[in-house]
């Protein structure tokens, strides 16, 4: 039974099959085991999760790591849409503890995939609570001043978060450093990128 762990839906409805054959006795058990089988599918689940801890999950600096390699020469990166059924299936796969290779896909694929889980981040990337914090930054005209309060709020963010964070952007500084191939400029990613970092809660 140890292989059903990987289809959690198919391990409770076996579950379910079993206790209507079952006498009475086992039923008290039932519920049990369907929270246990539940539980070890929510532990894997990748997307809608918090970010804790130092280091933010592997699959999601893997995608980082195939989009540096594979993503930054690429037109449209971050803008065109790749077919919505490919990346259902491997947000699937994520969500079910296994790691796809990145490397069968194009890297639109593997972009979008990128920019969904950072909308599924409870609360998003910049911390959607400080949202007018961050409109106010935006809003300032003395650059200095508009730096010193972008650190203030930078030094608010989780270890995780900024990690994860400086990750992006030197993803997206690379992308940038190729307009000429990518048509991708600061402003264009920006347009792209940004509301899947931060939302008006």
């Amino acid at each position: 039974m140890a292989h059903l762990d990987t289809c959690p839906l198919v391990h409770c409805r076996l579950v379910l099959k079993a206790a209507t054959t079952s006498r009475p006795s086992t039923a008290m058990n039932l519920m049990s085991q369907v929270l246990k089988v539940l539980s070890r599918s929510e532990n894997k689940r990748l997307f809608g999760k918090e970010l804790e801890g130092s280091m933010p999950p592997q699959p999601v600096l893997t995608m980082i790591d195939h989009l540096m390699i594979h993503g930054c020469e690429v037109e449209g990166i971050m803008r065109k849409s790749p077919k919505q059924a490919t990346v259902r299936l491997l947000k699937t796969q994520l969500d079910n503890g296994q790691v796809p290779d990145f490397h069968q896909f194009n890297a639109h694929v593997t972009a979008s995939l990128l920019k969904e889980y950072l909308r599924s981040i409870p609360g998003q990337l910049l911390l959607s609570g400080n949202y007018h914090l961050w409109i106010e930054v935006c809003e300032e005209f003395n650059e200095a001043r508009k730096m010193h309060l972008c650190k203030n709020l930078l030094k608010l963010l989780p270890q995780c978060h900024t990690v994860l964070l400086k990750s992006i952007l030197r993803l997206l500084r690379k992308i940038a450093s190729n307009e000429y191939i990518t048509k991708m400029s600061i402003n264009s990613l920006g347009v792209c990128i940004a509301p899947s970092l931060l939302e008006n809660p």
